[in-house]
């Protein structure tokens, strides 16, 4: 990060070098692009471990999230995306097309414009009541999860690309079998 902006990153041959949310700002073709360096996620971060809630609401705003793991390490991996998907962070999923309006009465409507192939309209109808939305009209035009249906009657999920880089690729052996 310190060669491609002016920040002043701590750089170390250790773990969690970085303690603190750090930012720098990339110049490119006229345009200033904020990056920010972030501490490492620990497991349970998403439920305050290691100051992890603090880290993870930072990603929450920002337009790409660049995921570094260490190639010794590839567990690492999924152990992270867990801890973003706790967060109310989607990575490179498209926000479910479903628009939901409530009503004063009259039920839940269900209606889909495309065919769904992991939930019936029954189950959405029973979700819903069971999360609070009594009366209202749900018009779903993607096909979803209930997972999804979840994430849009709570409304808080944020939708970030994501590119994933492993680091210190320069340090495998390539003649290993």
């Amino acid at each position: 990060m310190n060669s491609l902006t002016n920040a002043n990153s701590p750089v170390g041959a250790y773990a969690f070098t970085t303690v603190s949310v750090i930012p720098g700002l990339l110049e490119y073709n006229h345009a200033k692009i904020q990056i920010l360096d972030v501490p490492g996620i620990v497991y349970g971060a998403a439920s305050g471990k290691g100051r992890g809630k603090e880290v993870l609401q930072v990603i929450r705003n920002a337009d790409l999230i660049l995921i570094i793991i260490d190639v010794f390490h590839p567990e690492h991996h999924q152990a992270l995306l867990n801890e973003v998907y706790e967060t109310g962070v989607r990575l490179n999923q498209e926000k479910p097309d479903v628009k939901i309006t409530k009503k004063s009465r009259g039920g839940i409507l269900v209606g889909n414009t495309v065919p769904l192939h992991f939930i019936d309209k029954e189950t959405i109808e029973a979700m819903a009541r069971e999360m609070g939305l009594v009366n209202g009209e749900i018009l779903i035009r993607s096909d979803i999860t209930p997972e999804q249906l979840i994430d849009v009657i709570e409304g808080n999920k944020i939708y970030t690309p994501a590119i994933t880089v492993l680091n210190k690729i320069d340090l495998v052996d390539d003649h290993k079998g």
